[in-house]
Order: structure tokens, then sequence, then C-alpha cells
């Protein structure tokens, strides 16, 4: 006789509403908890309205919205202090909102009310951790995450090394992964036409539009004229620096090089257009998913050497690194990507192998299954034999 097993309560929590990389992110682990426990009564919750929620109920979820403390810099401890009563009340809601669930998984550590919710019950929650702070807020999250005492998931060595968690807290790392895209060629690289070049992403101070455009600006004139950029993304809430990114590239004499172009849902089309993509974080990335989106559609990812991107980039293989904040050793990259299209090209189909290894949503979704029975045992119950074998 099969064993009965009443279905699961899972909650998923995340703190965006757009569709950049962690939202994603967010939505695939969501669809990969459902195709483990196709039985399971999932609830995601969203702090509002936005393409995400719409693309949860494409996927017919009905996301509740609302009841999370979001954690920002524009904030400051002053704010925070002065909403500390709400706080509270807050996370009690949130507590017995946990206490109702078998399992509450809580995407990226800027869920104030949530984390800390979770130090009532740490047995039944999961964080995945997203960021990879440095200084005061290493030591603020690093805090918040560790009082929780809930099961942490880190999606790169780097992140978890900044974390330093104690032994005995559950924790496991999990490479991010991306589904296989419907359209993936090589790119047609010709020399009768200048290189394209892309990055993509939320423009913002720390995600290196300015150095790419500081790099292109050190190229000799010649070389300037044979290639082309294409820099992807918005801002968050109304932020000023696209206006001075756009300032910088007139004042460079860039214009006819350097194009920004808005944020798109699904950046496919523009993948098929580049040769190759740039990751010139001037922070370390947490991860740096869209290295590995470059990766599966065969273009070769030039990267700064630092933070997960030293797990993901293979120099001399799948793309090149470059010292972080270094506008010159990236231009010198260029130089080097411009004069030699058939060692772009070939980097790229080593991209695209190594994807395939490595970057796939089938072994993403091996790995947060493994990650998933080893934090919550009673799960191997209820998943699917496919997937508890492999955990």
């Amino acid at each position: 006789m099969t064993e009965q097993y009443r279905p699961l309560k899972i909650l998923c929590v995340h703190q965006g509403v757009e569709l950049y990389g962690s939202d994603r992110s967010f939505l695939q682990s969501v669809l990969i908890l459902r195709e483990i426990c196709p039985n399971a009564e999932i609830v995601v919750r969203l702090p509002g309205d936005g393409p995400l929620r719409e693309a949860f109920e494409e996927q017919e979820f009905s996301p509740v919205i609302g009841g999370m403390w979001i954690i920002r810099k524009s904030h400051g401890v002053l704010g925070l202090a002065l909403r500390l009563p709400g706080l509270l009340v807050d996370i009690v809601k949130a507590a017995c909102e946990i206490k109702k669930h078998d399992i509450t998984y809580i995407n990226t550590a800027v869920v104030l009310n949530y984390i800390a919710a979770a130090r009532i019950s740490p047995e039944r929650v999961a964080i995945h951790i997203r960021e990879l702070p440095v200084g005061v807020a290493a030591m603020v999250f690093g805090g918040l995450v560790r009082f929780s005492k809930a099961a942490i998931f880190f999606n790169s060595k780097a992140t978890g090394e900044q974390f330093r968690l104690p032994q005995s807290q559950k924790s496991a790392v999990i490479h991010n992964g991306f589904a296989r895209p419907a359209r993936s060629a090589p790119p047609a690289i010709t020399a009768d036409r200048p290189l394209r070049v892309a990055l993509l992403g939320r423009i913002n101070a720390w995600k290196g539009q300015d150095l790419l455009v500081e790099a292109v600006s050190l190229l000799p004139p010649d070389l300037r004229s044979r290639i082309e950029v294409a820099i992807i993304g918005g801002v968050f809430e109304g932020q000023p620096f696209d206006v001075a990114l756009l300032r910088t590239i007139h004042e460079l004499g860039l214009v006819d090089v350097v194009k920004i172009e808005p944020f798109v849902d699904d950046p496919l089309s523009w993948y098929e257009w580049c040769d190759l993509a740039v990751v010139p974080s001037r922070k370390p990335e947490p991860f740096g998913r869209v290295a590995i989106e470059a990766m599966a559609h065969s273009r070769a990812v030039i990267a700064a050497a630092h933070g997960g991107l030293l797990e993901i980039v293979e120099p001399g293989s799948t793309g090149w690194l470059f010292e972080p904040n270094s506008a010159q050793d990236l231009a010198d990259i260029l130089v080097e990507a411009i004069k030699d299209r058939a060692e772009v090209a070939r980097r790229g189909v080593s991209a695209q192998a190594a994807f395939e290894r490595h970057f796939t949503e089938e072994a993403l979704a091996e790995r947060f299954g493994e990650a998933l029975s080893s934090a919550f045992p009673a799960l191997k119950l209820v998943m699917k034999s496919d997937l508890r074998d492999a955990g």
C-alpha cells in the first residue's frame, strides 16, 4: 500500500517585482519547487505589483501582495528606527505565517521581517542569499542571517565566504542555472561590420556601465570605429545614473559607438544581436547570472575578476577576466577581441559547452533538490522520485 501524506504547505517570499536576475531566479526556484513537490500548496508573497507578478500569474500562481519590510539604502538607520513599532508588529505577523507553513523559502537577504521571524521556527525556513555585501552592510546582513538560525543557500562560494556562518548552521552553495533558450546559435561574426558588445543589467554605480564606456574611450580611434556597444537596462526607483551615463557618452564623443537601450523582460533579441557580453561590475558579483545567460547563447564573456564571476568564466576558454575597476585592462581585452574575431567565436562555442556542463536548469534543479532535502529531511517523503533519488 502506498503511504499517504497531506499536501505540503510552502511559503515563498521575494523582495522584488521586476524581472531582473534575482527576480527571474526566484521565479525559477518556485517552479522547481512545484516540480519537486507537485502536490504541495505553494503560496508566493511579493511586495507589490509588477512584471514578476504577471509572470507568476502566467504560471497559474496568485501571488499575495505586501506585508514585507525590505531593507533599502534609502531608508537609513533613522528611517528604520522611526518605523520600529510597525516592524515589530510585522515580524510577529511573519512569524505566524511561517508557523502555518511546513517550509518557508525566503529569496535574498533583504526581507527584514521574515528573516527576523525565522528565528521563531528556524527548522521551517531556508534563506537563499543572492547578495555579496561589504563593509557595514556585510555586518548587518551577516548578523541578521546568523540570528535567523535558518538553513542558508548561497548562489556562489564567494557569497558564502562573505557571510561566515557558524558550522552549526546548515548551508549549501547552489550555482544558478538557466533554461536553454528556444534559439541558440553562435554569432555570425564577420570582418565587414563592427564587433557587437552587450552589457545587460540594472544601470547603477556598481554594475560598471561607466567603466565599459571609459574602456571604449581608451581604444585607438581606428579600432573605436570597429566596435558597437549596447547597454541594456533601467535604473531603480528613478535614480538618475542613466542621465549621468548619457552625459559621459556625449562628453567622450561616443554617441555613434555606445547606445543605451531600455530594459526588456526577455533579452533574447539582445543576445542574438551581440557577439560577446561584458560583465564589468565594480563590486564583486554574488554570482553573475548575465554571464551564464550569455554562455547559454554561445556568447563569450568578458568579466571583472572578482566575486562569483570567478566561478563562471574560465579565461582562455569561455571568455576573458580583467582586473576589477581597470578601464585600461578592459580596453586591452576589447582590442584583442576586435582584432581576433575567430577567437571570440571559439570562446563562444566553449562557453556554450561549459553552460551545458554546469549551468542548465536541470543542473540547478538537482542542486536545489539536494539542498532542500538536506535542510528539510522530511521533504524526501514527498519529492518526486526522480529528484528524490538525486538528493
